[in-house]
């Protein structure tokens, strides 16, 4: 195929992939469109792209320019995708013809998986008191990280996250204990407290968000650190209870379950070891990269697989229209979106998070996202 019929043949592929019954019943998808040569390949605003490419830089020049990055086979330096990103946010429209004569399109995953993620906003207050009880940690001072790749370069950057007891190192707290148990509690580690503990575990799904006091003012949070704990899906374990059916399992569904059932609350929260400790953030939310997150633009991948700060091209289908917080109509789309985040549920070469934005609207979105996608990878033309 020559590579100027390429994002095309793209866009056909994705219409096609999700026209011939992907789609519940009931709900509309959009019919085929025959492209124009001069198509879009973009549903966002050009503010927005500008914005993420200026984030992929701020990154790539932090790291250094002359670094070297690689996907497979195909390496570049720092340097060349400044240049190509440069040229891509001068331009007033972006269709195939432009993108081609910047970018190589490299094919990441046929196979992709695309789910999505939210910024929350939690009612909290700066002191504790009979509503506000559930706090938010910054890191403990008696993590120890031990770097096996210093004991035996077979690990590499593996790493171990613990305390020292009696001269040993231990697994670190897992959540019962911490929440459950209170044994961080009066070490200063508090940040805020909030009130709803179900909105605060997912708060540390998300990894960040925005904190409410009373006044009406807000503070931005955002991940500084686990606790070196595996992460385990308690959606799975809810189904494998029986607490759940398997059909039942949307981020809608979770919530309300966990906060109409507080007595099975702990025991399931409980499940996922892994927690996650905050910081405060000026600008947010912040992600894997340290680099503020744009809705609709930033993705988290695995940074084992994919290139940091990488633009791709992604295509999949969104919920756009909702009725009593179900998804009733869905469109197709394709945009330009940047690596600029990861998460401990993203492994492997076939999940994609997308960030959806803050507050409830997207929280909705994010949580009924869970689509075939196709990915393309960006990189600058040698």
């Amino acid at each position: 195929m020559s590579n100027t019929r390429f994002f095309i043949a793209l866009i056909i592929a994705a219409v096609l992939l999700y026209t011939t019954g992907c789609a519940p019943r009931g709900v509309y998808v959009p019919p085929y469109e025959e492209p124009k040569p001069t198509r879009l390949i973009d549903d966002m605003d050009a503010s927005s792209l500008r914005e993420a490419i200026d984030r992929s830089i701020q990154y790539y020049r932090k790291k250094g320019l002359e670094k070297k990055y690689c996907f497979r086979d195909r390496c570049y330096k720092g340097r060349e995708m400044v240049a190509a990103l440069e040229k891509l946010k001068s331009l007033e429209w972006t269709n195939e013809d432009d993108l081609r004569q910047i970018f190589e399109p490299v094919d990441g995953s046929r196979n992709l998986t695309v789910t999505g993620y939210f910024e929350p906003v939690l009612k909290g207050s700066p002191v504790k008191d009979d509503r506000y009880r559930y706090p938010i940690y910054r890191p403990p001072q008696d993590m120890i990280f031990v770097k096996l790749g210093k004991f035996n370069p077979r690990f590499g950057n593996e790493t171990l996250i613990g305390r020292l007891v009696k001269n040993e190192v231990v697994p670190y707290y897992v959540r019962k204990e911490i929440d459950g148990q209170n044994v961080l509690e009066k070490q200063g580690l508090e940040i805020a407290w909030v009130d709803d503990p179900v909105e605060l575990f997912f708060l540390h799904i998300q990894g960040s968000g925005k904190i409410q006091f009373p006044d009406g003012s807000l503070i931005q949070v955002s991940y500084a650190q686990r606790n070196g704990r595996p992460y385990r899906s308690v959606v799975t374990h809810m189904v494998e209870k029986g607490y759940l059916k398997p059909s039942e399992t949307s981020h809608r569904k979770v919530k309300e379950f966990l906060k109409n059932n507080p007595a099975l609350r702990e025991e399931i929260m409980s499940y996922n070891e892994n927690y996650i400790f905050f910081q405060v953030v000026k600008e947010g939310p912040v992600g894997a990269l340290g680099v503020p997150l744009v809705a609709g633009r930033s993705v988290a991948l695995d940074a084992d697989v994919y290139p940091p700060g990488v633009p791709v091209l992604l295509s999949s289908r969104r919920p756009v229209k909702f009725e009593d917080g179900v998804p009733v109509r869905w469109e197709n789309f394709s945009r330009i979106v940047f690596n600029h985040d990861g998460g401990t549920a993203i492994k492997g070469p076939h999940r994609l998070d997308l960030f959806c934005g803050t507050g409830p609207e997207k929280e909705l979105e994010a949580g009924s996202l869970k689509e075939e996608g196709r990915l393309y990878l960006l990189l600058p033309r040698p």
